[in-house]
């Protein structure tokens, strides 16, 4: 299960990386009378946070798809530890990515009593934190939902029961697929 935390904090890094890159800096004015925003600089303030959704939603579903495919992990603790581990991940991609968004951020820039000062990217609602869970959770279960194993495919393809019959499309059902016959009269068996 440790592998499926390892996924999703390694998703949180690479994503907190790509947020660090899009995301635009939000640019004030400050003078001796206070400090404001650039004019349509308020706009990164909305950007910044959309990018950090967008890019964490794609490494949910980067983690959910991924743990899907361990076979052998599928189940309920997987789903739980996929939870867990995707906000971790998210959590770090937003701190983390603050943190690589400020080393881009260039210096203030000072002429005669008016500075303009950029300030990094920051993620301002928590709620933005649970998209990663919430669309690995999502990708996780499609996957479940169109999956034609009983098992979900844990033992390989050997359902652990013996056959289904007939729960499964293709499943062997008594009548089903026998020859019919066409022709003649019928004869009853004496």
């Amino acid at each position: 299960m440790l592998v499926i935390l390892a996924v999703c904090v390694v998703a949180g890094v690479v994503a907190a990386g790509v947020w660090a890159l899009l995301a635009p800096p939000a640019r004030y004015v400050i003078t001796d009378q206070g400090q404001a925003l650039l004019p349509g600089d308020n706009l990164h303030l909305f950007d910044s946070l959309a990018i950090f959704v967008g890019v964490t939603a794609v490494a949910g579903a980067i983690c959910g798809a991924a743990v899907w495919v361990m076979r052998r992990r599928r189940g309920p603790a997987a789903v739980l530890m996929l939870v867990g581990g995707s906000g971790l991940g998210s959590g770090i991609a937003a701190l983390l990515g603050g943190a690589l968004a400020e080393l881009r951020v260039p210096d203030p820039f000072d002429d005669s009593g008016v500075a303009i000062v950029s300030l990094p990217p920051e993620v301002t609602a928590w709620q933005a934190l649970i998209f990663q869970p919430l669309v690995a959770v999502f990708v996780y279960f499609i996957a479940a939902g169109v999956s034609s194993d009983p098992d979900l495919g844990v033992s390989g393809g050997r359902s652990p029961g013996g056959t289904q019959g007939g729960e499964l499309i293709g499943d062997p059902v008594p009548g089903v697929g026998e020859s019919v016959y066409r022709g003649g009269t019928p004869t009853g068996t004496p």
